[in-house]
């Protein structure tokens, strides 16, 4: 999936979601455990993944070690990031809640960031 299929295909999304779904955004790094966004229902959920620059590219790679939560590649031009979500669903196979946690990013990613560089991979 990429953040342009997601501008494009809203009605499909819409459809995924439950309309009471709540997306739980974690931080990296010092904030690796703290919730730093709070998205609730399919409007607000598909407004964050619509944010993404044109051309993000979100793939499911497989399981975490426990096998209990989804692990994400992201890729943003030269920027390639990691993490997990772990998704529950309702009875009709739409996502009712999702906790997204990024890996911890290394320091020179970090100030690349911070500085607006997105640093080749």
């Amino acid at each position: 999936m990429n953040a342009d299929d997601v501008r494009a295909r809203g009605e499909h999304l819409e459809a995924a979601i439950h309309p009471d779904a709540i997306v739980l955004r974690y931080g990296f790094d010092e904030t690796r455990d703290d919730v730093i966004e709070r998205l609730e229902g399919a409007e607000q959920i598909a407004a964050w993944l619509a944010r993404s620059p044109a051309g993000t590219r979100f793939v499911l790679v497989g399981w975490d070690e426990a096998g209990s939560r989804l692990r994400y590649q992201v890729q943003v031009g030269g920027y390639l990031g990691a993490g997990t979500q772990a998704v529950t669903f309702d009875g009709q196979g739409r996502i009712t809640s999702v906790r997204h946690r990024p890996d911890d990013l290394d320091r020179a990613q970090v100030d690349a960031l911070a500085r607006g560089v997105v640093a080749e991979a």
